[in-house]
Formats: C-alpha cells, sequence, structure tokens
C-alpha cells in the first residue's frame, strides 16, 4: 500500500477543492480502513508493551506443574471441594475457595472428555457450560488422572 505524507495530503485540501484521481486514489491509500488488516509488524510499539506477558507455554507449564495429586490434596486441605460437575449449576469463580470438579461425557467425540478427569475452574460459568462445551473457563490437570484416584476426594452431590 503506497502513502502519501499527511501534511502532502493536508496541503491538498482547500475550499473548494476538487481532487484528481492519482490524488484521491493517494488520499484513500495513506489510511487504514476499518475494514482493513493491520499486520502486527505496523503497531508501533507493540514488542515493548507485551514483551513483559508471559508466554502461553510458559503459563501451561506452571499450571501443569500444580497439576499433582500434592496439590490436589493442599486445595481440598485449604478448604476446596471436589464435585461432580453438575449441568444445572452456574459455576462460581474464586481466589479464596476453587472449583474442582470431575467431568467426563462418555458419548463425547473428544476423547479427552470421555474418561473422568479433574478441571479447576479459571472462571465464572453459566448452566451448561461444562469444561467440554467452555474450555477456556476450565483447566484440565495432567497428568490424566487413574480411575478412582480422586475419589475420596469427591463431595457427594
Amino acid at each position: 500500500m503506497a502513502t502519501t505524507p499527511k501534511t502532502t495530503l493536508m496541503g491538498w485540501i482547500v475550499s473548494r477543492w476538487k481532487p484528481t484521481v492519482a490524488q484521491f486514489k493517494a488520499f484513500a491509500e495513506s489510511y487504514w480502513h476499518k475494514n482493513d488488516y493491520i499486520p502486527i509488524q505496523q503497531i508501533d510499539g507493540l514488542d515493548q508493551a507485551i514483551g513483559g506477558l508471559a508466554a502461553m507455554s510458559d503459563v501451561e507449564q506452571l499450571l501443569s506443574s500444580f497439576a499433582t495429586k500434592t496439590y490436589v490434596e493442599a486445595l481440598v486441605g485449604g478448604g476446596a471441594q471436589i464435585n461432580h460437575y453438575n449441568p444445572n449449576e452456574p459455576y462460581s469463580f474464586s481466589m479464596d475457595k476453587p472449583t474442582l470438579v470431575l467431568y467426563n461425557n462418555a458419548q463425547s467425540t473428544d476423547e479427552n472428555f470421555v474418561e473422568p478427569a479433574l478441571f479447576l475452574l479459571l472462571a465464572g460459568t453459566d448452566v451448561g457450560e461444562s469444561p467440554e462445551a467452555s474450555p477456556s473457563k476450565w483447566y484440565r490437570f495432567t497428568p490424566y488422572i487413574s480411575q478412582g484416584e480422586y475419589e475420596p476426594y469427591v463431595v457427594a452431590n
């Protein structure tokens, strides 16, 4: 996309201005349209603005380091409860009392949800927003739990 300096464009604007075709094209090509994709490299200062943020792979590595039986025991010891997922219940996120659920869907086409797994709530949900339906709101603990490993901690519904 060709660009024309702003001072040049502004110099063309005079009372009763009738732009030439070339001037009109130059003007139109010098600005981003709302529907245009702006390449990320064109955003001035973006590298500095996001340079201090953690990479998603680092966040996932940190979360997976927590995903141990010891961490679950610590959560339960601190007041967290593990419940079987209830599709009729909205879940509220709280840093003070983490929400842990056992969830599975034997009919799922996604193999990650067929066997029971332990999920930690990361954001509030509405009724029916299961770990399968809203995966961005839940963190699946890895490694995968073995059958019944967390059953001693599950609170009966």
